[in-house]
């Protein structure tokens, strides 16, 4: 008897152990959409090589809307590294209004970058576009 209860002891033990593991889903990640979309559509405003924004100007970022996704990080970065956050939380609807800040030093290798802000690993970075020095200054 006692060897047909330790047996079913190690039995129970081995299978609570190594037994099938499935991660728990909470409810808000199950209707959570936002962790499905694996990329972010295509930024259309920068969007011709060699456009040139002048420190101080006020401009529009433009790019497609990505469905299931409420939220955007927008980040300038200038030789592929972060220069400047534009905004950390914006609503994903197309378009955000910026005005270049004067303390933005110029030169031609800056890229908009769009970043889910659910998920960083997924973004979609612009071409690459110049800020000048506003004539005079």
């Amino acid at each position: 008897m006692k060897k047909i209860v330790l047996i079913s002891f190690i039995i129970v033990l081995f299978g609570s152990l190594f037994g099938c593991r499935e991660k728990i889903v909470t409810p808000e990640e199950k209707d959570d959409p936002e962790q499905y979309v694996i990329s972010l559509r295509e930024i259309l405003n920068p969007s011709v090589e060699h456009i040139v924004w002048k420190r101080g100007g006020e401009y529009n970022i433009e790019w497609e809307i990505t469905e299931h996704l409420e939220n955007v990080v927008i980040k300038l970065n200038r030789k592929d590294y972060e220069e400047y956050i534009i905004t950390e939380k914006t609503a994903n609807n197309g378009s955000f209004q910026w005005v270049v800040p004067v303390s933005i030093p110029a030169s031609h290798h800056y890229k908009i970058e769009l970043i889910s802000h659910h998920n960083p690993g997924v973004f979609t970075k612009s071409v690459e576009f110049e800020i000048a020095d506003v004539p005079g200054g």
